[in-house]
């Protein structure tokens, strides 16, 4: 039950985001639009999946690709949220043991949600997610692929 309820979750979260339309020649006020705004810690950079198979980061220099799986796979691909009007996408915290990135989507009628995307080292090769549910975070080992 707890797992369902967690893809649930997850799956919720990111399908209100991918159901947005694309715009690629727009920068939403973040800059040139040629380079990212996302440039994650180096101890971070790579594949991680979830111990409970629910999702999966991929961490790049400049983007972090974060997969819900379930009934099929949804992506939200960071940097390119980060060049659409509605988004505003921001490191939060960036340190030797942490990093969090925020993507706020504004509708442009007084309404945001936001994404929070934050995660803590364990070790090399296995980090933290916390997975925001209402007022408080479900924590979900993930290991480096």
């Amino acid at each position: 039950m707890k797992n369902l309820f967690l893809f649930i979750t997850l799956f919720s979260m990111l399908f209100s985001f991918t159901s947005c339309s694309d715009d690629d020649d727009d920068n939403g006020g973040q800059g040139s639009g040629s380079s990212s705004l996302i440039n994650p810690p180096t101890w971070i950079i790579g594949t991680w999946i979830a111990d409970n198979n629910t999702c999966k980061a991929e961490f790049k220099t400049n983007n972090l690709l974060f997969t819900a799986f379930g009934m099929g796979e949804v992506t939200v691909d960071l940097d390119k949220e980060s060049k659409q009007t509605y988004y505003t996408v921001k490191e939060i915290t960036k340190t030797n043991s942490e990093y969090q990135i925020n993507s706020t989507l504004d509708n442009g009628i007084g309404t945001s949600y936001t994404s929070v995307y934050r995660f803590k080292k364990i070790s090399d090769t296995q980090i933290v997610y916390y997975n925001p549910v209402g007022n408080s975070f479900i924590e979900i080992t993930m290991n480096k692929q």
